[in-house]
């Protein structure tokens, strides 16, 4: 889970709280593997329950079931008051508006179909403008370019601290494709194919 990734992160890297140093509880089914390093204990006890009775300190959870009744009858808080500001903050601070999600396509598929990365990023364009709630400063921008290239690379970074992945990413850039808006070509890792055209 990404979102995962970034608290374990941020958390080491602006409030000097290691990931080795908190004992984990956590259900069975599981995305990956936690590294061996981590200390995971397994539960087939809700995490919510536990927590809310006291047998465990904090739940890192994206919508516990408490913040869905009203204000004045929630039992937990957030670790962090003014959580709003904090983030605010940080966005502010370090130019990063933390991303939870790529959208990837295989060499393979891209080898037989070279239109669909245009064909994709253009889709991708055309529902993000329709958003009207975002902000005239885009700050979660597509691509890797410099808006996003530091967003990226702290990312690598947490995911190889953790030991989710098995060495570091020297080149950021080396793991993207390059579509030059209004070409038909593409650069993937130093090769070169074509993409077709799209709009």
């Amino acid at each position: 889970m990404t979102a995962a990734v970034w608290l374990r992160g941020i958390m080491h890297e602006h409030y000097d709280t290691h990931w080795r140093a908190i004992k984990w509880l956590s259900r069975p089914e599981k995305r990956f593997p936690p590294p061996d390093a981590a200390n995971v204990m397994e539960t087939h006890a809700d995490l919510e329950e536990l927590l809310l009775r006291g047998d465990i300190d904090a739940l890192l959870k994206p919508q516990p079931r408490d913040r869905q009744r009203p204000p004045e009858e929630r039992e937990l808080r957030p670790l962090l008051d003014e959580v709003v500001g904090v983030e605010a903050k940080y966005l502010k601070d370090t130019g990063i508006f933390p991303i939870m999600h790529t959208v990837v396509i295989h060499r393979d598929i891209l080898a037989e179909h070279p239109e669909f990365a245009n064909a994709v990023y253009a889709f991708y364009e055309m529902g993000k403008a329709r958003q009207a709630q975002l902000p005239r400063d885009d700050i979660a921008p597509y691509g890797i370019g410099p808006d996003n290239l530091r967003t990226v690379e702290t990312l690598c970074r947490y995911l190889s601290e953790q030991k989710l992945i098995e060495r570091s990413v020297d080149d950021v850039q080396s793991l993207f494709l390059k579509i030059e808006k209004g070409s038909r070509s593409y650069k993937f890792g130093g090769g070169e194919g074509t993409c077709g055209a799209v709009g």
